[in-house]
């Protein structure tokens, strides 16, 4: 929980209001950053007393962002912190954008061990930037994996032909870098750096065409597993031909088109039909679940397909080190995304052990190097 000393939070319409309370400006912002992780990292306690302790400190009713914007004030400091925005200003007051974020993680403290236990959690590191390296036979990118380096900062290396080192030489490239390895890798564009909040990095909309340029011609073998991945897919599907690329399959019998994993699980794209998509070009289409939740004939091509298989791959790898855990004894409660909870007897076991388990290799991956990391505690919340 924040230090109630330092200020309190009020949450209207979406948007958190902070009053700072130190006087100095040059403290606050410094600090400011520290006082919303802090807000998100360390709150294991319930809204009721979160609202009781901000109500002992607050003085007087904290303005609505539309009142505190009425009046003008003059910002002083900006910041982002779990990638919300945070802006000081001179007043003394700063606006937290992103309460819905803080109320997840708020919520997620109430997941407790039960007595005489605590909850070890694990998961993968970058697994879809390692499977998708490894499907694709990007050497550079697994020799950064296998060789302990910061991803980010060896993608950025790649893309400008410089050294970059983490807060060291060209330290400031890392974060074209990082934004381009989250949204590049299923052949996006600007809008994918955007939503992936590219300008709120601070990246400018002019620099992003350079940035997507600049990561395809770093990851060569990538970018052509997309366009290898399609022509795989459209082949088996009018020649009813099985098709190999990388490591996967393409199928096509009884009405389906079928990808087949690595593991040996397969996907099925139902009732396939090639036709023009919005941009005269042909494409796959099936039929499945929308956006919308209803069951309506979806497009897909190189991009799509090739995110499919990654993230497939990544719930096998995932499966398999579940039933390994379990294997071992241990009760996993509960998992999400790439990431397990397990609920152990009180030092018992370590991280590492669990992060060394988690991290083998399945006999159908050899050669994808696998990392995880973890903690454990008395409550589950976001690392």
């Amino acid at each position: 929980m924040m230090n109630m000393m330092t200020g309190a939070v009020a949450i209207n319409g979406g948007v958190g209001v902070m009053e700072i309370r130190q006087p100095k400006m040059a403290e606050v912002v410094e600090q400011v950053s520290t006082v919303a992780a802090d807000i998100t990292q360390n709150a294991h306690i319930t809204l009721h007393e979160l609202k009781e302790k901000i109500d002992a400190v607050v003085e007087q009713k904290l303005p609505t962002f539309k009142t505190l914007m009425e009046q003008k004030p003059v910002a002083v400091a900006q910041t982002t912190v779990n990638d919300a925005s945070l802006t000081v200003y001179e007043n003394g007051y700063a606006v937290y954008g992103n309460i819905p974020d803080v109320l997840s993680q708020l919520i997620r403290t109430m997941l407790i061990p039960k007595d005489g236990c605590e909850f070890i959690v694990a998961d993968f590191s970058a697994i879809e930037a390692r499977v998708l390296a490894w499907e694709a036979g990007e050497q550079w990118v697994l020799d950064a994996f296998q060789n302990g380096e910061d991803l980010y900062c060896a993608t950025a290396s790649q893309m400008f032909h410089v050294p970059v080192v983490k807060h060291g030489v060209n330290g400031e490239l890392r974060q074209k870098g990082k934004i381009a390895t989250l949204a590049c890798g299923y052949g996006g564009s600007s809008g994918a750096l955007i939503s992936m909040g590219a300008l709120q990095m601070g990246l400018k909309e002019d620099e992003l065409p350079e940035i997507i340029d600049s990561w395809r011609e770093a990851n060569p073998q990538i970018v052509q597993y997309w366009w290898d991945t399609e022509k795989a897919a459209m082949t088996a599907f009018k020649t009813g031909e099985r098709q190999e690329i990388g490591k996967i399959a393409f199928e096509f019998y009884s009405g389906t088109l079928w990808m087949v994993l690595p593991s040996g699980r397969r996907l099925a794209y139902l009732k396939p039909r090639q036709q023009p998509n919005r941009f005269g070009r042909m494409s796959l289409t099936y039929e499945g679940v929308g956006t919308n939740h209803k069951w309506s004939r979806q497009e897909t091509y190189s991009g799509r397909l090739v995110e499919n298989a990654t993230q497939a791959i990544a719930r096998d790898i995932l499966a398999e080190a579940m039933d390994r855990i379990s294997a071992h004894g241990l009760n996993i409660v509960a998992h999400v995304h790439d990431e397990v909870i397990i609920e152990a007897p009180k030092d018992q076991y370590t991280v590492e052990e669990i992060c060394k388990l988690m991290s083998e290799n399945p006999a159908w991956c050899k050669g994808l190097p696998l990392a995880a990391a973890g903690y454990k505690g008395n409550y589950y919340f976001k690392d």
